[in-house]
């Protein structure tokens, strides 16, 4: 299956990818926290007020969280996608539009996108979730292009932060599918 050469590859582009899932992944949690801004300000009668502590959560939860996660099927995927840096960034945001928002949007935990906000909530939250590929693909290819310039020492890098970040990430993984599995799937069969 994989040979020793390859185990270190894939690991060093694990490592790469989630650590660009850090900036991805802030970079995400602010613009979710920009969409509901948007959708409270263009319908202030749903809106319930700013609070940091509810920002801090969209950012490391739904920002960051979900972009380390992002970051592992990123990593598994990222042979089959394509070398070019601009296609990348196209194909994965693509990727991640279909893989995470498709599912999110189609089952709307709370119906909070169905109502009159619908026409501003579905298209800012699609795309957001169309940058995070975006933004990940391209932060990834940016550290590997860092990386493979000094590789004796930037490859404890890499390593370090597969270390750092695989727990994190394959745990919100976890999550993630079990919340497919027993809640959005279901959502997803009520509502369509």
């Amino acid at each position: 299956m994989f040979k020793n050469k390859e185990y270190v590859r894939f690991f060093e582009k694990a490592g790469i990818s989630l650590a660009a899932a850090v900036p991805a992944g802030l970079l995400t949690g602010i613009l979710l926290r920009i969409d509901m801004a948007l959708i409270a300000i263009a319908y202030p009668k749903l809106a319930t007020g700013f609070h940091w502590t509810s920002t801090l959560f969209i950012i490391l939860g739904p920002g960051l969280g979900a972009t380390l996660t992002n970051a592992v099927i990123f990593s598994l995927l990222r042979r089959w996608l394509p070398v070019n840096r601009r296609s990348l960034v196209t194909v994965y945001a693509m990727f991640t539009l279909l893989a995470y928002g498709g599912p999110l949007l189609l089952s709307n935990p709370g119906g909070e996108l169905f109502g009159p906000q619908a026409v501003l909530g579905v298209p800012l939250f699609a795309l957001t979730y169309a940058a995070n590929g975006a933004m990940l693909a391209w932060f990834a290819d940016l550290l590997k292009d860092w990386v493979q310039a000094d590789p004796t020492r930037r490859t404890r890098f890499a390593y370090m932060s597969c270390i750092l970040f695989s727990v994190p990430a394959l745990a919100m993984l976890g999550g993630i599918v079990f919340e497919m599995i027993t809640e959005t799937i279901p959502e997803i069969r009520r509502n369509w």
